[in-house]
Order: C-alpha cells, then structure tokens, then sequence
C-alpha cells in the first residue's frame, strides 16, 4: 500500500509488508523514519543525522561522531 498526500506534496507514507517508511522532502532535506530509525539528510552540506535505538549519529564530509544517549 502507497499512500502519497496531494499527488505532488513532500510527504509520503508507505505501508510495506508490515513495515512504515515516512519520507518528507523539501529542497535538498530529507528526512526518512524506517523501521524505528530516523534518518536527516542535507545533500549539498554533506550533512547526515542517524537516530536508532538511543544512538545518535552524525557525519560530514569533514568529521564523524557518534555519541549515546
């Protein structure tokens, strides 16, 4: 099941076997919840933000961290 908010909108909702994936984008963010991990993308500042399970992850092009909470 496909489920996609005013055909064009920034929003989609997908129901997969059992599984929910919500992907909102705008310009070059991307924000992805999958199976209990969040995922923030900005593309062009090469920023990535990883959340699963309590650990939070961040990257760049320039370091990496990675940091329990």
């Amino acid at each position: 099941m496909y489920v996609n908010f005013l055909e064009k909108s920034l929003l989609k909702i997908v129901w997969e076997k059992g599984l929910l994936k919500i992907v909102w984008e705008k310009g070059l963010l991307k924000i992805v919840w999958e199976k209990g991990l969040l995922k923030i993308v900005w593309e062009k500042g090469l920023l990535k933000i990883v959340w699963e399970k309590g650990l939070l992850k961040m990257g760049s092009s320039s370091y990496k961290m990675g940091n329990y909470l």
